[in-house]
């Protein structure tokens, strides 16, 4: 089962919408990648970095825009998450059972 097919009910729609338009568009640019872990620029207004890291009961996501830090959902990371299923990146997904989405503030 692919990120998407996993955490999409936990976005909000809008912010899919337009997650999904900066992948489409290409602003998503993975700087580093593994079977648990991927670093990606985002470009929007500003630049902004995600990170995902796949752990065995969570994917922990952080990123560098105000959204996030305010705690709300994050449309760079939605971005990254459709960029990362395209290339097949975090592909031991597979593997889990039943993954949360953790919100990473450390990170």
């Amino acid at each position: 089962m692919s990120l998407k097919s996993r955490f999409a009910p936990q976005f909000n729609p809008r912010i899919r919408d337009r997650g999904f338009a900066y992948f489409r568009g290409g602003a998503v640019k993975i700087l580093e990648h593994s079977d648990f872990h991927v670093l990606a620029q985002v470009e929007g207004t500003l630049d902004y970095f995600v990170k995902l890291t796949l752990t065995l009961n969570s994917l922990d996501v952080a990123c560098t825009c105000p959204y996030f830090d305010d705690g709300k959902d994050c449309k760079h990371i939605w971005a990254t998450i459709l960029a990362a299923d395209s290339k097949n990146y975090l592909s031991e997904v597979d593997l889990c059972g039943p993954l949360k989405l953790v919100y990473d503030d450390e990170a």
